[in-house]
């Protein structure tokens, strides 16, 4: 009789699928709970963003309630034995007679807390009919869009999720500027965590800022996009679309596009592979200071600015998501496109030391041309074998390429008087190919909170660099000429193995231990070859040792450590903690012109920590702590000597760097007001760095032997070395709250903060205090669809100070101030306009510029859906458009200014389309958002992929 009763303790799985019955589509978000019978012990999950939910459970009788807003609830009686238990489809029916009292009485709340997550309803922000997501998430509080870079809550977005899954991989602006803001029903900012962290429930530190958008329900089954066209004077043109086709357990998105307007829709990874090594191409690295480009189009699509100068662009991608059979889902994409920059700049840098220097300012006109290409491939893959493992993987690659051509004219000066003047030339091809994968394996027991998580990680990089490098340099008193013709070859490869393992075992219900070990295995390979021009016959045949080399570099780590959870059973108090014991080593080995080997070994504890405490269900605060220590590249350590464009300018690495190590401490606090609608934020962060790499440089001012490499007069070297005294402080405050009587919702924000670079400069060690004061109003329009307006304010104070020159002025400050407006009237007429103003003070003379960029259109909808959209386009309607930018370094100050797009007429159409085959609920009521991450008592399985909770008993979802 004993064999056939159940062994005790042993829990068996519970799962199904909610749905819509009107079109089968998912609901994610909605609330199933589980009853013991006969005593009414609960447990709870939300369904994940494919409409799923499971629980681990005891056999015995249970009877499950699923319910959700709008809709009636379902129950089901569940006799559970020794066998696992599939429901199958729950299919829920709206309750039209609860949708009409939700929107007579309802009133819409701006934004909810739910644990670590911060909810922002779509519903609350009003925008016209044409908007996209950027457009959307301008409106909300906590989220500025500024030159093309998104931030929330004070940090730089690096993810957007749609529906809990990714969207053109890390493309930010990709993913914005394709979803048109219709679609949206909630926007989620979250920190996603590692997919080991999310398997394991354990903090391992690294985090991603990251939005997720949340679809509306009667918007997830459809086709919806828009193609555009258009033709301007000066030959300006646009051309292009985006097309998405969803339906349940599937989605595809295409989209494309060429223009000669500077319109952009990729992120900087896209340039990673060739963005270092070999001269030329302009002063690649500086991001854009002003308006820059273009992006005012009857499209709107891809319409933030990411390069100055004058762009032509063509791009393409491909992006899919979709569950195959039951146990594998999969999310792809493919992107690639091809930009033609053209880019003038004049720039003025000062040193911040004036002692021992033979010249202490630098005037520079710079000409450039780059043509860069890129592909790059992305992947999710799920694979759940049954329901205690699963198998998670993430590869990725891409290919980049760059053809770069510079010309540049530099002036040094010593005050008034002039010392030497450059003019050169350069000329760079360069691929780059990369590859990574994440590999993960997940078991859980049957016994709640006990998991186990192998994962590994591979890495493959290599970059080959050709460049050419010609100037001429004269100096003064006395006169001197200098002349450089070179051809530099170079090729950087490496890879790298992570292995990784954790093991977590519940010490109690509300407590938790987890063993780890991580380690790495890393080698990296630069190799460098250099040829001097002998004559038009032979060429560049002149082999110079001087500046080739063959460098290897070769990095094991090990990392063993043990954590612990906690949180109370009210779930107000949760608490992570992690410390690891790590070992890891520079073995570095020169292979030419000499044979050299060095190495050192570093011995290091890496803890991390985090708390957090629901104040209750719309207040909480979270403190975070993060150890880490960083290796110095490849580039760094080789000791080879580098030419630029200039004569005059060198730099070599350093193989006796040693790594250095970061503090990083993180604060937050989040409340939300479901009375008032409001929101309100405050973040601070703080790092120190022990033993950073700084650059080292030194300027000749006579012929000698410096840092092995020999100098004329005037020449500068520059080297990485290590020093300690580097730390940052930045905080940031938002308040949100709409004004019923003015129909609009007011933003205010402000932000400080503080930062100590040291530099060496002659020998003289620098260290730059640099404080940072902005506030910034935004205020935006609630009346209607038709009439849609957005008035900002931003204006930011810089105060610098550096210790080798006390008493100088280095401040400045800049407002920018921007109103833009989108009114459709009679009979679908349309007006549009978009103003902002940059004003300048404190900057060299000549940049203490003040310039306005206006865009007008005016246009007529057509169709009896007013799908169709012509449009005439005025940009830079003051022909004052223009570019600047401070860049402030612990050893010079520089300012710069870019030639950028101005005005240009064009005349454009705009064709929308809108399918939904979902419900005709035009409140879009959509489910409670997949991206709560909070918890529930009892839940140490976290495994969920569309960040939905577990409860008491409630297995993980994926």
């Amino acid at each position: 009789m004993a064999l056939t009763l159940p062994v005790l303790g042993q829990s068996f799985l519970i799962e199904g699928t909610v749905t819509d019955n009107r079109d089968n589509s998912a609901l994610p978000g909605a609330t199933v709970l589980l009853l013991r019978l006969p005593d009414s012990t609960q447990s709870a999950v939300i369904t994940n963003a494919t409409g799923r939910f499971a629980f681990q459970q005891t056999p015995g009788r249970y009877l499950l309630r699923v319910s959700f807003l709008s809709y009636q609830t379902a129950e089901r009686s569940i006799n559970l034995t020794n066998t696992p238990i599939n429901l199958g489809t729950i299919a829920l029916t709206a309750d039209t007679r609860q949708l009409k009292e939700v929107q007579v009485i309802g009133k819409t709340p701006t934004a909810v807390q739910k644990g670590d997550t911060t909810e922002l309803n779509a519903r609350a922000f009003k925008t016209n009919p044409d908007a996209n997501a950027t457009d959307l998430i301008q409106k909300m509080p906590g989220i500025n869009v500024q030159d093309g870079q998104v931030k929330a809550q004070g940090e730089n977005v690096q993810r957007v999720l749609v529906d809990g899954k990714e969207f053109f991989g890390d493309d930010v602006n990709a993913t914005l500027n394709n979803l048109p803001a219709e679609v949206i029903d909630k926007i989620q900012i979250l920190e996603e965590q590692s997919e080991q962290a999310r398997v394991s429930g354990f903090d391992d530190g690294t985090r991603v800022k990251t939005l997720n958008i949340v679809t509306r329900a009667d918007r997830r089954t459809g086709q919806f996009g828009r193609v555009y066209a258009g033709a301007g004077t000066d030959a300006r043109y646009q051309v292009g679309g985006s097309l998405n086709f969803f339906k349940p357990g599937q989605r595809l998105t295409i989209l494309g596009q060429s223009n000669s307007i500077n319109q952009q829709n990729f992120s900087g990874e896209d340039l990673i592979g060739v963005s270092s090594g070999g001269g030329g191409g302009g002063r690649g690295g500086r991001g854009g200071g002003g308006p820059g480009g273009g992006g005012f189009s009857g499209g709107n699509d891809f319409a933030l600015p990411q390069l100055n100068g004058i762009t032509k662009t063509h791009s393409a991608g491909l992006n899919y998501s979709g569950q195959i059979g039951k146990k594998l889902e999969i999310t792809g994409s493919y992107f690639g496109n091809y930009t033609d920059n053209d880019a003038y700049e004049k720039s003025f840098l000062q040193y911040v030391v004036n002692q021992r220097l033979p010249y202490n300012s630098e005037s520079e006109v710079n000409n450039s041309s780059n043509q860069n290409y890129n592909h790059r491939l992305n992947f999710r893959l799920e694979y759940k074998i049954d329901s205690a493992n699963t198998i998670f993987m993430r590869p990725r690659f891409s290919l980049q390429g760059r053809d770069a051509l510079a010309g540049i004219n530099r002036l040094r000066s010593m005050d008034t008087s002039q010392v030497t003047e450059t003019v050169g030339q350069s000329k760079s091809n360069s691929l780059g190919l990369n590859f990574t994968n994440e590999f993960t394996f997940q078991h859980r027991f049957a016994k709640r909170g006990r998991t186990l998580s192998i994962g590994l990680g591979t890495t493959l990089n290599n970059r080959d660099v050709d460049s050419y490098n010609q100037s001429e340099t004269e100096q003064f008193n006395p006169d001197e000429y200098i002349s450089i013709n070179q051809r530099n070859d170079q090729e950087v490869k490496g890879w790298s193995l992570t292995p990784s393992l954790s093991y977590s075992e519940p010490l109690s219900k509300f407590s938790q231990l987890q063993f780890n070990y991580s380690g790495t295995i890393q080698r990296n390979e630069s190799d460098r070859r250099a040829y001097n021009f002998i004559d038009e016959e032979e060429g560049y045949t002149g082999f110079d040792p001087r500046f080739s080399n063959t460098f290897l570099n070769f990095n094991p780590q090990h990392r063993v450590g043990v954590g612990y959870r906690f949180r109370t059973q009210d779930n107000k108090l949760n608490l992570n903690f992690n410390t690891s014991y790590q070992y890891s080593e520079l073995n570095n080995k020169r292979e030419f012109p000499t044979v050299n080997s060095f190495s050192r070994g570093f011995h290091n504890v890496v803890p991390n920590a985090r708390l957090q405490y629901n104040i209750n269900k719309q207040k909480n605060f979270r403190l975070f702590y993060r150890g880490a220590t960083n290796p110095p590249t490849v580039e760094q350590l080789q000791d080879v000597v580098t030419l630029s464009n200039d004569s005059l300018r060198f730099t070599v690495g350093n193989p006796n760097l040693n790594q250095f190590y970061r503090h990083f401490v993180n604060f937050r606090y989040s409340a939300t007001n479901l009375e008032k609608a409001s929101t309100f934020f405050v973040g601070v962060n703080a790092s120190v760095n022990q033993n950073p790499i700084v650059n080292e440089t030194i300027i000749a001012d006579s012929t000698e032997v410096i840092f092995g490499v020999p100098l004329i007069r005037n020449q500068q070297i520059t080297r990485p070395t290590n020093v300690n005294g580097q730390y940052s402080f930045t905080g940031f405050v938002n308040y949100g709250i709409p004004v019923k009587a003015l129909k609009t919702n007011i933003n205010v924000d402000a932000n400080a903060g503080y930062n100590k670079n040291p530099g060496y400069l002659n020998g003289i060690l620098n260290f730059s205090y640099t404080q940072t004061y902005g506030v910034g109003l935004t205020l935006s329009s609630n009346i209607s669809e038709n009439l849609d307006f957005t008035l900002a304010s931003n204006g930011t104070m810089n105060f610098t100070e550096n210790s080798a020159t006390v008493g100088r002025n280095n401040n400045y400050y800049t407002l920018i101030n921007r109103a833009r407006v989108n009114w459709i009237f009679w009979k679908g007429l349309v007006l549009q306009s978009d103003f902002s103003q940059r004003i300048y003070s404190g900057l060299s003379a000549n940049y203490n510029q003040n310039y306005s960029l206006w865009n007008v259109s005016v246009g007529k909808k057509f169709f009896p859906k007013r799908n169709g959209d012509l449009r005439l386009v005025v940009y830079d309607l003051l022909k004052q458009n223009n570019s600047i930018q401070r860049n402030i370094q612990p050893t010079y100050i520089e300012d710069v200014e870019t030639r950028t797009l101005q005005r240009y007429f064009m005349l454009s159409f705009t064709y929308t389309i809108r399918q939904y085959n979902g419900s005709n609920n035009s409140n879009g009521n959509t489910p409670n958002n997949p991206g709560n991450r909070e918890r529930r008592p009892g839940d140490f399985n976290p495994g969920n992929r569309g960040f939905g909770p577990g409860g008491p008993g409630g297995a993980p979802i994926n």
